[in-house]
């Protein structure tokens, strides 16, 4: 079964989303069954990629790592990594049912490498568009509006207004958002620094 976010701000058009317990609750809901495993070797505040047993003994990620760009580098690269990124078949994104299986269905230790190797180069920036990657969830925006009181006075005031006027409510609709140019150079430099990324 293919695992996504159920709630994404690139998707439009589905059902409205809510809020679930998880570490990205407004973003991700785990299936009945999937149990958080925490990765020690994630030195930061918080995870971004997530790891969850599925109870069989096999593992995934969210958001999926097939294809990331620092993968995908150290693939090409043929660097230390490339063998364990290549046998899980993260080096490009799933394009196969057998791709997509195989993705999610990671051994502990190879789920532990492949997030302990992404959350070693996180950061996140302004991309040359006025967006930012990586992508920022949902879950993310809400806790630095709630976490830098003085940031919903400025750039990011209609952005946190939005969100936490969701929040209230109860729900999400999943619809496709951007963000202007300043509320990137705003959310950007929050975003690391809630994740305490230097």
């Amino acid at each position: 079964m293919l695992k996504t976010a159920r709630c994404s701000l690139l998707a439009i058009g589905l059902a409205a989303c809510t809020s679930s317990a998880g570490r990205h609750r407004y973003d991700h809901h785990p299936d009945p069954g999937d149990v958080y495993v925490k990765n020690a070797a994630v030195a930061l505040d918080r995870e971004y990629w997530v790891i969850y047993d599925r109870g069989d003994g096999k593992h995934y990620i969210f958001p999926r790592p097939d294809g990331d760009k620092a993968i995908a580098a150290e693939c090409a690269a043929g660097g230390p990594k490339a063998p364990i990124f290549s046998a899980a078949m993260l080096c490009e994104v799933a394009s196969s049912k057998a791709a997509v299986d195989r993705v999610n269905s990671l051994s502990r230790d190879e789920a532990i490498e492949v997030s302990t190797f992404l959350h070693a180069r996180l950061k996140f920036k302004v991309t040359p568009a006025g967006g930012i990657e990586p992508h920022v969830f949902i879950s993310d925006q809400v806790d630095v509006c709630n976490t830098y009181r003085s940031a919903r006075e400025g750039a990011l005031k209609s952005l946190c207004d939005r969100e936490l006027g969701y929040v209230a409510n109860g729900q999400r609709p999943d619809i496709g958002i951007g963000f202007t140019a300043a509320e990137a150079a705003a959310l950007a430099p929050l975003l690391n620094d809630i994740y305490g990324i230097p």
